[in-house]
C-alpha cells in the first residue's frame, strides 16, 4: 500500500502515513507521480543551508553589478580621467578636426553645461556650428609637451572663478580645478599655452571659456 499524498509505502492502512502523517486513502498502485520520500533529517539539512545559498547568490549578483558599474565608469566617453589626458585628447581633436571629440573633452560637453547651469545649451546646434567652422580647416603637425600641472589657489583661483561666472550660473558642481602648462611646436613655431581643466562628475574637461583665443581658430 502507498500513501495517497506523498506516495510513501506503508503496510498498515489503518494508521497515518509514517512519512507525512496524512490519513487519506491508500492505493495498492499509487495514482500520483511522487518524488522519493525525503527523510526528516535531510529536510532539516536542506532548510539549514537554503538561506546561505540565497545569500551567496545575492552576493554574486551584487558583485556583478559593481563590476559592471566600474567598467562603465572607466569606459565612459564623457571627459577624461586626468587633466593632462583631457588636454592631449583636445589637441588630437583639433589636429583631426574631430568636432565630436572637441565637445567630448571640453566644457562644450552637455554634462558640463547642465552641471554649471546653462539651461539654453543645445548640443545639436553647437555641433552644427563647429562642423561649419572646422570643415576645411588645415592644421600642421603639432608636437605637444606637457611642462607642468598644478592646482590654483588664493587670488589666482578667485580670478578663475570670476571669469567662469561670466559664462555659468552655478560653479558649485566644479569638484576641482587644475592648470596644465604645455609647449607646442608646429614646424619652426613654438608656443607655450595654458589650459584650465575642470573636474565635474568625476571626469576632467578643458574649459573652452578660458582657452586662449587663437586655439579656437
Amino acid at each position: 500500500m502507498y500513501c495517497g499524498k506523498c506516495g510513501q509505502e506503508t503496510a498498515d492502512i489503518n494508521k497515518p502515513c509514517p512519512n507525512c502523517g496524512d490519513k487519506t486513502i491508500r492505493y495498492e498502485h499509487p495514482q500520483i507521480e511522487r518524488e522519493p520520500a525525503v527523510p526528516d533529517a535531510q529536510k532539516k539539512k536542506r532548510a539549514l543551508f537554503e538561506p546561505a545559498r540565497r545569500k551567496k547568490n545575492r552576493g554574486v549578483l551584487f558583485l556583478i553589478i559593481i563590476v559592471a558599474a566600474i567598467v562603465l565608469f572607466y569606459n565612459s566617453t564623457d571627459g577624461a580621467g586626468s587633466p593632462e589626458d583631457a588636454v592631449r585628447k583636445l589637441n588630437d581633436a583639433f589636429r583631426s578636426n574631430n568636432v565630436g571629440a572637441m565637445i567630448e573633452f571640453t566644457t562644450y560637453n552637455e554634462t558640463c553645461q547642465k552641471a554649471l547651469g546653462n539651461s539654453l545649451y543645445n548640443v545639436k546646434e553647437l555641433k552644427s556650428q563647429l562642423e561649419k567652422a572646422y570643415q576645411n580647416k588645415v592644421r600642421g603637425d603639432k608636437k605637444l609637451t606637457i611642462t607642468g600641472t598644478y592646482k590654483p589657489s588664493g587670488i589666482e583661483l578667485e580670478q578663475i572663478a570670476e571669469r567662469l561666472k561670466m559664462f555659468f550660473e552655478n560653479l558649485d558642481n566644479i569638484e576641482e580645478i587644475e592648470i596644465v602648462k604645455t609647449r607646442e611646436v608646429t614646424g619652426s613655431e613654438e608656443k607655450d599655452r595654458t589650459y584650465y581643466c575642470l573636474k565635474i562628475s568625476g571626469r576632467w574637461y578643458v574649459s573652452v571659456e578660458l582657452l586662449q583665443s587663437d586655439m579656437l581658430v
